[in-house]
């Protein structure tokens, strides 16, 4: 059984099926609107992959036009990723990159993007000693770190030119037998936080580590747990109340609060697990509103079934990162288990995101904080997606 297999035991169905944002114009793509109503234009492109039912083969990766109504189609596909547990973007200029962890291919695949019409270009992929679980690009946008299933952590420097990568020697041990599952840089710009998974659903650890922007980060602190879940996703608060990075589990019902000057400064405390389901639901972290003052996130509700939908709630963020429930009626939101939150999009106040059963969903925010589902769409949304603005 292939990661992404094991992976999609945890999936969730789509409550209603996404009927709602199906109601609301579909999420097979775009349409002309009523008399008079101006076509949508397309936004952006989502980029996801799905791994092949035949074990061992390549995948398919597909760019999903995203519209100013909201609604996604599926545009184009390339045969690349044999089981892309992640996707990271590079902006190189006006170039986009996207980098790929393939577990199976135990290499990192790469594409750039044509940002006018969605077109992917395949570029070589990347050989690794040792099968890639996680990657990110810097916020400089200058290297790829790539956590590694030999309990490592590695870098290369990004061609700005062509999108090549080029290992530096870089290498930092992680504990033994624990594996990269999760990674972000904070929004500042100076520490990167690294979760990690052990041998149970219920073991984690979490690495900070200052960003010198020179590809060789250095470790500043690292905490592990036993009993309050594997971390599986980050998103970075915009740093109102302070600098902090949120992460959901996998099987404890916490949400996780880092508070990465704390924890950089050798404080464990730094790291918080908010239980707020009072069960062992999984958890996932969803999104930071651009005022710091609300996160989102969503929670599985059952601890056992993969049967059973999930609802996202809206979170107040307190000045220690704690997190008290906001007044959002939750949204019912089918949902796999991802591995990587919402992208922002600030110029038409969408989210998207990974939605049910393969598919995206577009999400509409106000600054009163209230979100609403708008649409679904697209292929290949499982675990992971990448999202390229229009040009």
């Amino acid at each position: 059984m292939t990661t992404r297999s094991l992976l999609a035991i945890f999936s969730f169905i789509c409550l209603l099926g996404l009927s709602a944002c199906g109601s609301a114009g579909g999420g097979g793509g775009s349409s002309s609107g009523g008399a008079g109503s101006p076509a949508p234009t397309v936004i952006g492109y989502a980029i996801t992959n799905v791994e092949n039912t035949s074990i061992g083969s390549p995948g398919t990766t597909y760019s999903n036009a995203v519209y100013s109504d909201g609604s996604i189609k599926t545009i184009t596909q390339v045969t690349s990723g044999i089981d892309v547990l992640d996707f990271s973007v590079a902006k190189e200029g006006a170039q986009y990159y996207v980098f790929g962890a393939d577990y199976q291919g135990s290499d990192i695949v790469s594409y750039s993007i044509n940002t006018t019409t969605g077109a992917i270009t395949v570029l070589p992929d990347t050989a690794l000693s040792s099968a890639p679980t996680y990657c990110m690009v810097d916020r400089l946008n200058q290297y790829l770190y790539c956590g590694l299933a030999n309990s490592t952590l590695v870098s290369f420097s990004i061609n700005a030119t062509t999108g090549a990568l080029a290992q530096t020697a870089y290498s930092q041990a992680l504990q033994s037998g624990y594996t990269v599952s999760g990674m972000i840089e904070d929004t500042p710009g100076q520490h990167f936080v690294v979760g990690v998974a052990g041998g149970s659903s219920l073991y984690g650890g979490y690495y900070v580590l200052t960003d010198n922007q020179n590809g060789s980060p250095t470790l500043d602190n690292q905490t592990f747990t036993t009993s309050q879940g594997t971390p599986e996703g980050f998103v970075a608060d915009p740093g109102t109340n302070g600098d902090f990075v949120f992460a959901g589990t996998r099987s404890s019902g916490n949400f996780v609060s880092v508070n990465v000057t704390s924890f950089a400064s050798g404080n464990t405390g730094g790291v918080q697990y908010i239980n707020v389901t009072g069960t062992n639901n999984p958890t996932i972290a969803y999104w930071a509103d651009p005022t710091g003052t609300w996160f989102y996130g969503a929670i599985n509700n059952s601890s056992s079934s993969s049967l059973n939908p999930t609802a996202l709630y809206q979170y107040t963020i307190g000045t220690s990162g704690g997190l008290t429930q906001g007044s959002m009626s939750p949204i019912p939101y089918g949902s796999f288990f991802i591995t990587q939150g919402a992208f922002y999009d600030s110029t038409n106040g969408y989210l998207i995101g990974i939605g049910g059963q393969g598919t995206l969903s577009t999400l509409s925010y106000s600054l009163s904080g209230n979100l609403t589902l708008l649409r679904s769409g697209g292929e290949g949304a499982y675990t992971d997606f990448a999202y390229v603005p229009a040009s």
